[in-house]
């Protein structure tokens, strides 16, 4: 059975509202405040930005747009109630669990590299470990 999670509406219907942000010195590319998405206007309209500012190497496995998707899709896995890993494929990973609001245990750099050296969020890929959280998520009556 399918479960509807998001619901495309007019502004009254709406269940998720993403929009642009200004994260200034707070250093976000993507926001999930509890009520709203948000993605940082000044890196969305850079069009070099993330890949200019990456090593060449890593920067050639991925695409600017591919990357945006990935921002999105990690902070719509925050709205299901999920948290950062420390497994660099997940596309729940954080560098670091410094700066979290929440975070289930502390980890200073990855538990796991990636094979590519990017990360779950620049692949814009969902791992298995992100599946099956998501999904005891879902079972924990999360969303």
């Amino acid at each position: 059975m399918d479960t509807v999670v998001f619901k495309i509406g007019s502004q009254r219907t709406h269940t998720l509202t993403i929009s642009f942000g200004n994260a200034g010195q707070d250093n976000w590319d993507g926001l999930f405040n509890g009520r709203k998405i948000y993605v940082d206007r000044t890196h969305f309209n850079d069009p070099k930005y993330p890949t200019a500012y990456m090593k060449p190497s890593i920067a050639s496995q991925m695409s600017i747009e591919q990357y945006w998707t990935g921002v999105i899709a990690h902070e719509l896995g925050h709205t299901l109630g999920l948290d950062h890993t420390a497994y660099q494929s997940d596309l729940m990973f954080a560098p670091t669990s410094d700066g979290n609001v929440i975070t289930k245990y502390l980890w200073k750099r990855p538990i796991q590299r990636s094979s590519t050296g990017l990360d779950g969020t620049e692949t814009a890929q969902i791992s298995q470990r992100d599946l099956n959280r998501a999904k005891l998520a879902k079972q924990l009556d999360y969303w």
